[in-house]
């Protein structure tokens, strides 16, 4: 499955409800320790480990197939037929294609995609990882404009989620806002302050040069004194104006120190965003190159050897159910358990697929281990 794919499918169950979540816990091959019903009232923290419990690639694969079967059409019974009949090319082209139309929610069309049972068509629709938060983007804002905000079971986006996120949003903006606001009133108050300042100090001169007029009329004799007085006064007006000053210089380079660190904790999000698809990318590619075998058998608790790309089946899966993972996989290789596998059904394996894979029977599993071929 490629890696946009990955993606779409996190995405997808980032936007499904609890009842549809809980289809997934009961139904997916590899289940979290202990976990088989879903819990009531799940937490965000509890969702996020069960999301990277379903991207493992043989639940990945697993949940596409359940899905693209229909058993979660369910979602579409209000907006299937609207899909069927509108024309699009793009991303943007559906959008504008549903303005006018009133869907109960536009994240029913990551199901409509998926029933389509080809992956194709989703990479070919979103493009990258950016098509997917675009398309996220749109779909928000037109929850939002349409009012269709409801509390359904039923629903593939938990509209009460959506609510959620487009106020915890709101509620975001609103903080910025009132920081914003108190750092302006700060502002007018220091203004404030110093035209106050300004004008006592104003005040204190003349003040100052009335004293010493005064005294120096009633007072001739002790002139330097008042003299002195005075210039101490003036002197620590004027500190008292260079600490404002000063303050005001401060809380400026506060504020540029903050915007700072704000511009390096987004280059840092974006660095770790390129990162992490560079990785992904490179992860894709390497497993391009590896050859794809199936193992009928179930290996236990061992090592299991990084050149190969080994998808694993119960010995007990339909044969035609074993067609579709070779097709649907491109296995090269089929590997059996003989020892795990009944001779009659291993007869009917051999004889049905000898002409499309290479065939081998395993009487151990010290193949799978690392140094084993």
């Amino acid at each position: 499955m490629k890696g946009l794919t990955v993606n779409f499918m996190e995405e997808v169950f980032h936007h499904l409800d609890s009842n549809h979540l809980g289809k997934l816990v009961k139904i997916v091959p590899q289940k979290i320790s202990g976990l088989s019903v879903m819990p009531k009232n799940a937490s965000q923290s509890f969702k996020n480990r069960l999301f990277k419990q379903f991207l493992k690639k043989k639940n990945l694969a697993y949940i596409f197939k359940y899905i693209s079967n229909g058993n979660f059409h369910d979602i579409l019974v209000k907006d299937g037929q609207v899909y069927e009949n509108i024309i699009y090319g793009s991303k943007e082209d559906f959008f504008e294609a549903i303005q006018d139309v009133k869907l109960q929610s536009p994240f029913s069309f990551y199901i409509y995609l998926i029933e389509q049972n080809d992956e194709s068509v989703i990479t070919n629709f979103f493009n990258d990882i950016d098509g997917i938060h675009f398309f996220r983007e749109k779909a928000l804002l037109y929850v939002k404009e349409n009012n269709k905000v409801k509390n359904s079971n039923n629903n593939l986006s938990s509209h009460e989620e959506e609510t959620t996120y487009i106020e915890d949003l709101q509620k975001k903006m609103c903080e910025m806002d009132k920081v914003n606001n108190t750092l302006l009133q700060e502002n007018r108050k220091l203004k404030k302050k110093i035209e106050k300042n300004n004008n006592e100090k104003n005040r204190e001169i003349q003040n100052l040069e009335k004293k010493y007029l005064t005294k120096i009329e009633l007072e001739n004799k002790n002139y330097k004194n008042s003299l002195n007085n005075i210039s101490t006064e003036i002197y620590a007006a004027e500190e008292r104006y260079d600490r404002l000053k000063k303050e005001i210089y401060d809380l400026n380079e506060i504020v540029k120190v903050k915007n700072i660190k704000i511009d390096e904790l987004q280059n840092k999000n974006d660095n770790i965003a390129k990162l992490i698809q560079t990785n992904m990318n490179n992860k894709s590619k390497e497993n391009d190159k590896k050859i794809n075998i199936l193992l009928i058998g179930i290996p236990g608790k061992i090592v299991i050897r990084q050149d190969f790309n080994f998808e694993f089946i119960n010995p007990t899966t339909p044969i035609d159910d074993i067609e579709d993972v070779i097709t649907n996989k491109n296995i090269k290789e089929l590997w059996i358990t003989a020892f795990q596998v009944v001779p009659r059904k291993k007869k009917k394996i051999i004889q049905k697929f000898e002409s499309i894979v290479k065939i081998q029977e395993l009487n151990d599993f010290t193949k799978l281990m690392n140094g084993g071929r």
